[in-house]
Formats: C-alpha cells, sequence, structure tokens
C-alpha cells in the first residue's frame, strides 16, 4: 500500500502502477482526493487479456465476494454505480465507466473504510478503490 500526505494528512492508496501487466490499454481512470481528510477513490477500466486476471487478483489479496460474506463495514460501498453528480445523474464524460452492477465475479478487499475490488468481464479490467 503507497502512502501520499495531502495537507498533513497521510492518505493509504494503492496506485494501479504494477498491478496490470504491461500490455494492458487503460481506457478510463479517474482519481479524487477530498482535501484534508483521508478520504478518496480511484477508478480503472483497462482492456486485459482475461488469462492475466488470476495474477491481477492474487497481486491485490482479494478474493470472491458472495452473499453471505461478512465485512468489517457497510456492504454499501460495494457497488459498481456510475459516477453521478449532484443530480444524480451520470457526469458528463464518464461514460466509459460501465461495469454491470453485478457482484458475483467481483473480489474485494476490504479493511475498516477501505474498499478496494476488481472484476473482468467483457474483455476489460474493472478496478475501483474507495477510502471513505
Amino acid at each position: 500500500m503507497a502512502a501520499a500526505v495531502v495537507f498533513g494528512v497521510v492518505w493509504m492508496f494503492r496506485p494501479h502502477d504494477g498491478l496490470l501487466p504491461r500490455n494492458a490499454e487503460v481506457v478510463y481512470s479517474t482519481e479524487q482526493h477530498e482535501g484534508f481528510l483521508p478520504d478518496g477513490s480511484q477508478k480503472i477500466k483497462a482492456r486485459i487479456d482475461e488469462r492475466d486476471f488470476p495474477e491481477i487478483v492474487r497481486r491485490l489479496g482479494a478474493s470472491l465476494h458472495t452473499s453471505s460474506r461478512k465485512y468489517s463495514d457497510d456492504v454499501i460501498w460495494l457497488n459498481w454505480q456510475p459516477e453521478l453528480g449532484s443530480d444524480f445523474n451520470p457526469v458528463p464524460g464518464t461514460s466509459k465507466w460501465n461495469p454491470s452492477f453485478d457482484l458475483s465475479k467481483t473480489y474485494v478487499v476490504q479493511e475498516g473504510d477501505s474498499w478496494e475490488y476488481v472484476k473482468f468481464e467483457d474483455g476489460f479490467l474493472f478496478y475501483k478503490y474507495i477510502n471513505h
């Protein structure tokens, strides 16, 4: 896990550097920091070979989400929703972030108020990190 200092507060996050295979094509990436709070998020959509996905899951240390899995945080944070603005409509320019809402093939790492999860669908890796 990497650390960034934002206004004197250490914000823990895992940048995608080193996570993706060399031949990955990143088609969407966004990162947000909440100023002086340790909150933030990162989303990545990358075209990868499906054979590379198990290694990515292994590097993350993630395990498959199930409906009976217990988390130490509210499961509401585990979602693939689009980026929404204050009007609850998708934020302009984010149309490439289009994973299905399906959680059945989502692999998760959750510690405290940090969530990191990934899935592969339609030839793309979808990766999301949230610290709230």
